[in-house]
Order: structure tokens, then C-alpha cells, then sequence
């Protein structure tokens, strides 16, 4: 039976993301080109700098935006296994594979040479696996094949080195460390077997979950919205473990069956994707060696023949790839992830919604690629969100761009007649809720779009009256108020968030500011909350007086508008005379 939907899509897939490679990183290759032997064996990525290992032991140190060259660090303990940034951008640390390890201080900022701070041979002859600063940057945590884990304190200048322990015995496991995470005074450790968390406070170490595993699976730490931190342990068949810092297991992510979807190829410049849909898709059963945080959230991880991205808040698939395979090591910054294949080559890639993809496509313009996506992600180009960055003028600008492809034109005829629906379905609700307004008495909609609200006897004092925005969190940012009365909106709180600007209320604001201030400050109160009484007789003083009252105060504070103008009064704290467009 076929699991998709009649749209073509796999049932429950609402995939709307993309990964892209819209520039180039063969500049990062030049020093090492002109040598056949030398290699890139590892890469690290921060805020300014991507860094690579290199086979002879020499770091290559680059600009992360521009991709400028920057500099060499020197080694002699051998080939770099690993590279791993501070959180500061000035502190690196290496791995060799000799097993020793080396902190440097860049010295980018200060124009002079880089220094050695200190040096750890604890794992000298056995394989570093793992390496990971902490918050702090005083901290490096280095893993070996053999299951051992140290921590090795980095001084914050050469002096102070010589009163410091140089490192610490943190673990010595029963298995080859897989992946290190910290996260304040815990130090996650994955291993072949097990998953524990380390305290260094307490100096005691626990298992996370009860059951082992026999295999490279990773763990990191995850931060959701609002609540503490929590661990994500990868487990057998594409599953991954929630747990709790006390390692108790809250949830098992199942993506076994999520995976049931089709591959996205990567897009860009020099590719040429092809989206199309099969009947069904097999489930996938995937181990995942590694687990890192990719923009905040999401999870990413890779083996020799794909690349995934995973959401567990959602417990949601959000991308998954053949297109990238062969993989040796990544380094991620945000959404950008630089990719260092076995051979030494090196990719950026991006993770783009599909929205956001499609117009840097055209922007270089890559116009059958854009034309493919709109046609594979229609359902996401819909909603109102991804018209912000993709309009219907664009989407007939790339249809007009296309040559002797009959069915993607066809197609993109198709989507642009249901942007153009949606768009005066929209129109016509925004319509009959501004009518809704402008039925009211006191109100007039100018021509402008903007309502006016015009105080009873007070009309004349104002060339432009009072324009009213009525800021909501609705979709389309328009006041919604299902009642025809701006009294029983009031009643409702819905005055809560409105903004009352005064335009145009002198002819000469220089001449006439303090006067008309002190008489703004005079007026009678009521006569900004509408014509209530004209509105609704029925209605009394009372549900006015919430809203009088916070006008009052407001006024009180010595805060108003003259013309275009923003004051504050003798009872204020400042004068401004340069915000035009401010609020009362």
C-alpha cells in the first residue's frame, strides 16, 4: 500500500527545509595545493575563524566569511586528529595523533604571535577520540581510545601555568570514548557501551539509561525553550534517548519510521538536484556516531552515506541527504556546516527553509533550480509566512526565466494562481474586518489605510486628527474585534497595546512645542478612548474607567506628542526632540 498523500508527499512528512552550497571554499585549499602530501585530517568552526589540521601537523588558520588566509601554527608531534575552538575565538586547542595535546592563544587581535600555554602528554601513545572546552575557557577534555578522560586546565597566561595543575583524571571507562559534551559542572561522556554524566563538583560519575549499547553512538546536551537542560543519547535503530541530568530517560525518539521519506539533494551552484517522488520509501535504521547541535535545536548527524537533521522537540525529521557522503569530520557555526571529506576536499553547506532558499538561487541566478523547488515545496511556499521572501512577482520572474520545460512552466502557472487566491482571500478578510472598524461613529478610514479617530469637539484643534494602531500578534497584523463596537473592544482589553500618534497638529512645531504641550497635557482624557458614549448607549462609565485611568497615567508622566514630535515635560526624564514618529 502506498504511504503517500494525494499531494505526493509521504504521509505526516512536511519538509520545508533545504540544505544548500551557494559558495565555494576552494580558496582554503590553496596552501595545501601545491603539496600532493599534505592533507587536511581535521576542521574546527568559530564565530570568525575555520581552522584545519593538516597531515604534517601545521594548523591553517582562515577567516570564516571571506575565507582569507590568515596563518600556519607549527607542531612536531604529528598529524592533527582534532581542532576545537574556545568560546572566545582566541583559544585553540589541537590534538595530535601521538596523543598529545596543545593549547594555543591566537593573538589575531593583537597582532602578535601566537602563544603555546600549555602542553598535555597524559594520552601520549594512545588515540585521541574526543575534544571539548568548557564554558569557561579553562578547561580543555580530551577522550582517548583507550576510555580514558582527563581534563586539562588551560592558564590564562604563561606565568600562571607554573602554579596550576596541568590536567586531571576525570574517567577511566571500560570502552573507547565516542563523543564529549559539557554543560556547567557536568561532563557528558558517550563511550562504545555506555553514556554517563560526570560531575565535577560532586567527583562522581552516572549512567544515563540502564541499557548498554556495542557501538559509536553519540551524546550531547540540549537546551529547550524555558526549561533545564537535557541529554540526548543516540541508540540502536535510529532511535534517540531524552534523559533527565540525573540520567533518567524521560522519552525514546522513534525516527526509524520518520525517516520513510524521500532524500533532499543539495542544491546550489554546480548541482543539478533532481526532486522526484516514488510510490513509497523504505524506513531507515541508522546509527548515529555523532550528535551535534545545529542552530539551537535541532540535532545533526552523518554516516559514510547521508547526512541528518533531526528536530526532537518536534520529534520531527527535518532533513535528510544522500548527497553528501564520505564524510570524515564537520564543524558547524549556526546554520553554516563545513564539511571535510576523507579525500581532503571541503564543502560549505547551509540549511536554508525553502523560502529563504529560493530567492539566493535566482539571486545567482540558478533559475531551473529555483523552478524545481517551487514545484517540489509548493505546499510550503503557500502559507503566508514564506511569502515575505518569496512573492509572486519573483515566482513569475523564474517561470519567465524557463526554456522548452512545458511542465515546470505549467506548474509554476499553478502555484502563482493559488498565491494570487490566497492573497485576496487575505484581502478580503482584512477588508471586512477594517469595515467592521470604519462602521463605527468617530472613526473615518483615510485614504492612507491608517482609521482616524476624531475627539468629540476637538476636531478642529487637529489638522489630521488621531490614527489609532491597533497592534495584535494576528497573522496579518490587523485589528481583529469581533464585536462592532470600540466600546465593548475596550471592555475586552483590547485598547491594551494601542499606540495614539498625533500627526501634523501645528504649522510650526518650533514656534509652538511647549505651548501646545502644556495643552495636550490639559485635554480632557475621555475623548481618547473614543466617543464611547456615542458608540454604545447602553454601556456605562465603568468599563471605561480602566482605560481612562492608564491614559491618565500616561499622560501624567510627563510623556506626548506635538505634531510629528516626541516630548517629555518637566516630570519626565529626558527631552527628545528628534523622534518624529513616536507614540503617546
Amino acid at each position: 500500500m502506498s504511504n503517500l498523500t494525494e499531494s505526493g508527499l509521504p504521509v505526516g512528512y512536511e519538509g520545508r527545509h533545504i540544505l544548500a552550497e551557494l559558495n565555494s571554499l576552494d580558496e582554503v585549499l590553496t596552501p595545501i595545493k601545491s603539496s600532493v602530501r599534505v592533507k587536511y585530517t581535521s576542521v574546527a568552526v568559530s564565530k570568525r575563524f575555520i581552522a584545519f589540521g593538516a597531515s604534517t601537523g601545521g594548523l591553517y588558520l582562515f577567516h570564516r566569511e571571506t575565507h582569507r588566509y590568515l596563518q600556519v601554527l607549527a607542531n612536531k608531534e604529528g598529524s592533527l586528529s582534532h581542532v576545537a575552538f574556545g568560546s572566545n575565538d582566541n583559544l585553540l586547542a589541537l590534538a595530535t595523533s601521538r596523543g598529545v595535546v596543545v593549547v594555543w592563544e591566537l593573538n589575531i587581535e593583537k597582532r602578535s604571535k601566537p602563544d603555546k600555554l600549555v602542553t598535555s602528554k597524559e594520552h601520549k601513545e594512545s588515540s585521541i577520540t574526543a575534544l571539548h572546552w568548557d564554558a569557561s575557557n579553562t578547561k580543555v577534555f580530551i577522550g582517548d581510545d583507550k576510555g580514558k578522560v582527563t581534563a586539562l586546565n588551560v592558564p590564562t597566561s604563561k606565568a600562571a601555568g607554573f602554579f596550576q595543575i596541568p590536567t586531571e583524571l576525570i574517567l577511566n571507562g571500560d570502552s573507547r570514548i565516542v563523543q564529549l559534551d559539557h554543560h556547567n559542572n557536568l561532563l557528558l561522556v558517550a563511550t562504545l557501551t555506555k553514556c554517563y554524566l560526570c560531575s565535577s563538583i560532586r567527583e562522581k560519575f552516572w549512567p544515563v539509561g540502564k541499557k548498554l549499547r556495542d557501538g559509536e553512538f553519540g551524546a550531547c546536551f540540549g537546551y529547550p525553550k524555558d526549561k533545564p537542560a537535557i541529554v540526548y543519547s543516540a541508540r540502536p535503530g535510529s532511535r534517540i534517548w531524552e534523559a533527565d541530568i540525573s540520567g533518567n530517560v524521560v522519552l525514546t525518539h522513534q525516527f526509524k519510521p520518520l525517516l520513510a521519506i524521500p532524500s533532499i539533494p543539495i542544491c546550489g551552484q554546480g548541482h543539478d538536484p533532481e526532486l522526484t517522488l516514488e510510490d513509497s520509501y523504505p524506513v531507515q535504521s541508522v546509527n548515529f556516531p555523532q550528535l551535534l547541535r545545529l542552530s539551537g535545536h535541532y540535532l545533526i548527524s552523518w554516516t559514510n552515506k547521508a547526512m541528518y537533521i533531526l528536530d526532537p522537540t518536534t520529534g520531527s525529521v527535518v532533513v535528510w541527504t544522500n548527497g553528501v557522503q564520505d564524510l570524515h569530520q564537520i564543524g558547524i557555526y549556526k546554520t553554516d556546516i563545513i564539511c571535510l571529506h576523507h579525500d581532503s576536499s571541503v564543502r560549505k553547506l547551509t540549511l536554508y527553509p525553502v523560502e529563504k532558499c529560493i530567492p539566493k538561487l535566482t539571486a545567482k541566478q540558478l533559475w531551473l533550480q529555483s523552478a524545481k523547488l517551487c514545484s517540489y515545496f509548493e505546499r510550503a511556499l503557500i502559507p503566508s509566512r514564506a511569502r515575505k521572501y518569496l512573492s509572486i512577482m519573483m515566482v513569475t520572474e523564474i517561470k519567465a526565466h524557463l526554456q522548452d520545460n512545458d511542465e515546470l512552466v505549467e506548474k509554476l502557472d499553478e502555484i502563482i494562481s493559488k498565491l494570487e487566491t490566497s492573497f485576496d482571500d487575505r484581502s478580503s478578510t482584512t477588508s471586512s474586518r477594517r469595515s467592521s472598524v470604519a462602521s463605527c461613529d468617530g472613526i473615518i478610514r483615510m485614504d492612507s489605510g491608517i482609521y482616524q479617530v476624531l475627539p468629540e469637539n476637538r476636531a478642529g484643534e487637529f489638522e489630521d486628527g488621531i490614527e489609532v494602531h491597533l497592534w495584535q500578534n494576528s497573522e496579518d497584523g490587523v485589528f481583529e474585534c469581533n464585536e462592532q463596537s470600540l466600546l465593548e473592544c475596550e471592555a475586552n482589553n483590547h485598547f491594551n497595546n494601542v499606540e495614539l500618534v498625533a500627526h501634523n497638529t501645528v504649522q510650526n512645531e518650533t514656534s509652538h512645542t511647549l505651548a501646545n504641550l502644556e495643552d495636550f497635557q490639559s485635554r480632557d482624557i475621555e475623548t481618547w478612548v473614543g466617543q464611547a458614549s456615542d458608540l454604545d448607549s447602553d454601556s456605562t462609565s465603568t468599563s471605561r474607567q480602566p482605560s481612562v485611568e492608564k491614559a491618565e497615567e500616561e499622560i501624567a508622566s510627563g510623556v506626548g506628542i506635538i505634531g510629528d514630535t516626541k516630548f517629555m515635560s518637566s516630570r519626565g526624564n529626558s527631552q527628545d526632540m528628534g523622534d518624529r514618529k513616536s507614540v503617546v
